[in-house]
């Protein structure tokens, strides 16, 4: 049984002490979830050394996705609350630190012996039922023999084929009988212990034979179950339509573009000369799996999988990848596969060709870069237009306060002007900060880093920070925020960036009244809300307000560039978040920031 432990990085005293075991190692500890959901022949040993947010988070998600783990814990020592979780996720068993070399290795040897006899009593259910369920099909042929070939059971059926009566079979050795269904790969499977299964010819009849070992608990063979069954018809109709379907293949050997087939089991076993003459191989290198070699490396993952996905739901597929051609270069195709039935309605395989689609896409290349070139001059003109007001405005104020203050002499003056260019000052700030932010996002967005945050934190800290400046412009602040908020995974520093440019217009847009700031849990999601009961927004500007350089207050009362909104759903979209407004003139504005937590994402991820 394999064990794969997951521990902080830096503490490799566990991996020494387990070095004589068939051991893998991570030191993410959401890969014991993952581990414990998908590897169910894996014993999972978790350090909980991790802190305790963590911790609480890899248990949870352990207790609410697996309901019987085999999962062993490393515990620090007197932590009761991380027992208790532990206990509470189902852990098979716990050692708490500091760690016994010896006690450990010998509690882990008893673990898998556990597990192990577990996994045979479970095979052995699995045999019993197969075996009644044989049983009640009395046209299938049914033996059975002991680890010496001594016939303990056997069907009328099995009498039948033999053509002896029961006296004549029961405590025999099956290799006396001469009927070959009954007797084949007999030694094999007693040799070896292994299942087995073939196809047999006899007589001009074909049968399907099966072979299921039953094992003693000490792992030695106590028994063999044989079940052969007539699949003649079903032979001859595979045959009869393979020799169909190979004739209509003929028809598609001259076609021009490359043309595959697959069997049942997702290996291609048919390509045409048109395939052969693209990738420059033979019919042999590139039948069953090696056609994959052709497939751009960084496409061959996603495209194998997709491929899969689709065959084994029977749905047609049509994917889009690069593939290598015969002189080496690398071209853009389509491969487009559709399931085949055979006549009595069982799944065939797939059956489908590829395109050549790289001129194609060079020339859509092309139009789209000159279409996103119109749109840069279109965004520039319309920057400018901006710019040329929002920066000339506070310019202006600060050349002619400045004057002002220069030229008076009185000590009130020269405080009120200074506060004057100062503001200015800021608002310039403001102006040229929000359009080097989207500058950055727009060149750095895909390598923002994310680390597991709390939330919680990140929004009150924004809310206590904007208190003075909502409370200077004489309005309230409301803050609700649930407790315990499941941690996401965020780049806070661009978090908090998208909760003040919300409070800040928030601030701008409201004259009087209050600001509510919420942050709360739904549906594996946590929700960040800012409302205001400021001027609201028309309902024909609120499809654009996440345009770059639109704004809503067309009489440009307020100086700004108009990317404020677009900054936060940029930010929030890089989140795998979503944004959502609502809003009505004079009354008020919503606006609701949806964040993925991290459960939410485990749960949809493929691992």
């Amino acid at each position: 049984m394999k064990i794969h432990l997951v521990s902080p990085s830096g503490q490799d005293d566990l991996q020494t002490i387990l070095s004589d075991y068939t051991l893998t190692t991570s030191h993410d500890p959401w890969d014991a979830v993952w581990v414990c959901q998908t590897q169910p022949d894996c014993l999972v040993i978790f350090d909980a050394s991790f802190d305790e947010a963590t911790t609480t988070g890899v248990c949870a998600q352990i207790r609410a996705t697996t309901p019987t783990p085999n999962l062993f814990v490393i515990v620090p020592d007197g932590d009761r609350a991380v027992i208790d979780r532990v206990l509470d996720a189902g852990a098979i068993d716990l050692m708490c630190r500091p760690i016994v070399s010896e006690l450990l290795k010998r509690r882990i040897q008893w673990i898998l012996r556990s597990l192990e006899t577990q996994q045979l009593h479970d095979a052995l259910s699995e045999s019993e039922q197969r075996i009644r369920t044989i049983i009640d099909n009395a046209s299938m042929i049914l033996i059975a023999f002991n680890s010496d070939g001594i016939i303990t059971f056997a069907s009328g059926s099995a009498f039948e084929a033999a053509g002896r009566k029961p006296e004549e079979i029961l405590g025999r050795s099956i290799f006396e009988l001469k009927n070959k269904p009954l007797t084949s790969d007999a030694a094999y499977v007693i040799e070896s212990g292994m299942p087995h299964n073939s196809t047999i010819e006899e007589s001009g009849r074909f049968y399907e034979v099966w072979y299921r070992p039953i094992m003693h608990d000490n792992g030695t063979l106590r028994e063999v179950i044989g079940v052969a069954a007539d699949v003649t018809l079903q032979v001859q109709a595979e045959q009869n339509l393979e020799k169909s379907l190979n004739f209509y293949l003929t028809f598609f050997e001259d076609f021009p573009v490359p043309v595959w087939r697959s069997g049942r089991n997702a290996h291609l076993n048919y390509i045409n000369q048109s395939w052969m003459e693209f990738t420059g191989k033979t019919l042999e290198e590139a039948l069953n799996t090696g056609w994959l070699d052709d497939v751009h490396p960084d496409d061959r993952t996603e495209w194998r999988e997709q491929f899969l996905y689709n065959f084994r739901r029977r749905q047609p597929l049509e994917f889009e990848y690069r593939m290598k051609r015969g002189d080496g270069q690398y071209r853009d195709i389509i491969n487009i596969g559709h399931p085949f039935f055979e006549i009595d309605g069982k799944f065939g395989g797939y059956i489908g060709l590829i395109y050549d689609i790289t001129e194609r896409k060079q020339t859509e290349s092309a139009m789209i870069e000159l279409e996103l070139e119109r749109q840069r001059v279109r965004m520039l003109q319309e920057f400018i237009s901006t710019v040329s007001h929002d920066l000339k405005t506070p310019l202006s104020g600060i050349v002619i306060y400045a004057d002002l203050l220069r030229k008076t002499s009185s000590a009130e003056g020269r405080a009120r002007y200074s506060k004057i260019v100062s503001e200015q000052a800021h608002t310039l700030q403001t102006l040229l900060d929000n359009m080097l932010t989207m500058s950055r996002l727009d060149e750095e967005i895909t390598t923002l880093t994310f680390q597991m945050t709390n939330i919680q934190n990140v929004v009150q800290s924004c809310a206590e920070f904007y208190r003075v400046p909502i409370e200077e412009k004489g309005l309230q602040l409301e803050v609700s925020i649930e407790n315990d908020l499941p941690h996401v995974m965020a780049n806070a520093h661009e978090l908090r960036r998208s909760i003040g440019n919300l409070l800040d217009n928030a601030i701008k847009y409201s004259s009087s009244g209050k600001i509510f700031v919420r942050a709360f849990f739904v549906n594996r999601h946590v929700i960040v809300e800012v409302q205001d009961t400021g001027d609201g927004i028309a309902e024909e500007d609120l499809p654009r307000i996440f345009d770059r350089f639109y704004r809503a207050d067309r009489a440009r009362t307020e100086i700004g560039t108009g990317l404020g909104l677009t900054i936060v759903k940029k930010i929030v979209e890089a989140h795998g978040g979503n944004i959502q407004v609502e809003s009505e003139l004079n009354k008020g504005t919503t606006i609701r920031l949806k964040f993925p937590t991290i459960g939410s994402l485990i749960g949809s991820k493929s691992f």
